[in-house]
């Protein structure tokens, strides 16, 4: 759908890589949110990881110039920037095409990112901190939180919006999402546009990607913290962690460009940054996303406990065997997508091998929990 190209108007990718931490689920396209998935529990061991060779992140290195290198009319041209480390060792962090292609602006280790739907796994980290800090529990009805809440989300659960079980519709789906894609938006008015729309499905019983979960995840952290959404991150997570290219993009933040093709020197509109909100509205670097994953391993945000809640599997996904899948995808192009928006996909997982592979950039991948 062509309006939403600017919720992700982003011209890089992000890719780090780490052997450090416990494997988790993968992402899914909200393209193949349509499908539904039994909630069936995860089995399986991960194997232990090797080290990731020089040679190969010399390869990476080069196959990413040479598509750098490519006609800047070639749609398979790449921008972006990489990060790529293991047990804590970064082995590549550098810039390959514009930021700005009008400004001839070149990507680096800090340029900034929109970050689309891994926005996510902080909306999901606020929660659990609010949790550890006693202030909600996952298992609360939401509806406590909720003002003027609908009777059919009466048995609706704070992790079932987490999991994306919730069976509230997507309100990036909705036929009237293009009239406000652009506009400036409450998180209430936001909700009021999926209300009253009917469920999907009942609570609990399968499974939808849904960024409207997210929008609601967002009200309950303002309700319940006292705090607006960016205000919170920004003193528990941002700051502690110092993320100090990694914030809320209100479009004035120098963030990199994203554009609707592989030549256009014209960038795509955005959507209006309080409509992604706590769905995807965070910008950040690959330094900084270095950072945050370090920090997901250890107590720094949250404690073992809550941290294994996190990435303990919580449902099958369409498309598997009842257990979580390895990351496959490791790379994107600058070129258009067949919805007009700039182009590349988004994956961030923790594969089954223990190699956590983030890529961020102008689509959105996600799955349940924390949306990685």
């Amino acid at each position: 759908m062509r309006h939403k190209r600017g919720l992700l108007t982003i011209c890089g990718i992000f890719l780090i890589v780490s052997a450090c931490a416990p494997a988790s689920p993968p992402k899914v396209t909200p393209s193949s949110a349509s499908s539904a998935a039994s909630l069936v529990p995860s089995t399986g061991a991960s194997p232990t990881s090797t080290a990731i060779s020089s040679d190969a992140v010399s390869a990476v290195d080069t196959m990413l110039a040479n598509l750098t290198s490519q006609s800047v009319f070639s749609d398979s041209v790449f921008s972006g920037s990489v990060l790529i480390a293991q047990h804590g060792h970064v082995l590549l962090s550098k810039g390959y095409g514009l930021a700005d292609r009008a400004q001839k602006t070149p990507n680096g280790p800090q340029t900034r990112f929109g970050i689309g739907s891994n926005t996510k796994q902080f909306t999901a980290t606020a929660i659990l901190m609010l949790e550890v800090q006693g202030k909600l529990k996952v298992t609360d009805r939401i509806c406590a939180y909720i003002p003027q809440c609908p009777s059919a989300w009466g048995g609706i659960t704070i992790k079932e919006l987490l999991t994306h079980t919730s069976g509230i519709p997507d309100y990036l789906a909705l036929p009237d999402f293009v009239d406000y894609a652009h506009q400036p938006s409450t998180p209430l008015q936001i909700i009021a546009h999926f209300r009253d729309v009917p469920l999907d499905f009942a609570p609990g019983t399968t499974w939808k990607y849904s960024n409207s979960g997210y929008i609601l995840l967002g009200y309950i952290i303002e309700q319940v913290s006292g705090l607006s959404y960016e205000a919170f991150l920004q003193k528990y997570i941002f700051t502690p962690l110092n993320l100090s290219d990694t914030g809320y993009n209100h479009n004035s933040n120098g963030v990199a460009m994203g554009y609707p093709d592989g030549y256009s020197a014209t960038p795509a509109e955005p959507f209006d940054p309080s409509v992604p909100y706590a769905a995807g509205a965070l910008y950040s670097t690959v330094e900084d996303m270095n950072r945050w994953e370090q920090a997901l391993t250890t107590d720094a945000l949250l404690p073992a406990a809550s941290r294994a809640e996190m990435f303990a599997p919580q449902v099958a996904i369409p498309g598997g065997d009842g257990r979580w899948q390895p990351a496959t995808v490791m790379a994107s192009s600058s070129g258009p997508t067949p919805d007009g928006r700039s182009s590349g996909m988004t994956v961030a997982s923790r594969a089954s091998h223990r190699l956590r592979h983030a890529i961020q950039s102008t689509t959105s991948r996600s799955s349940s929990w924390i949306t990685r």
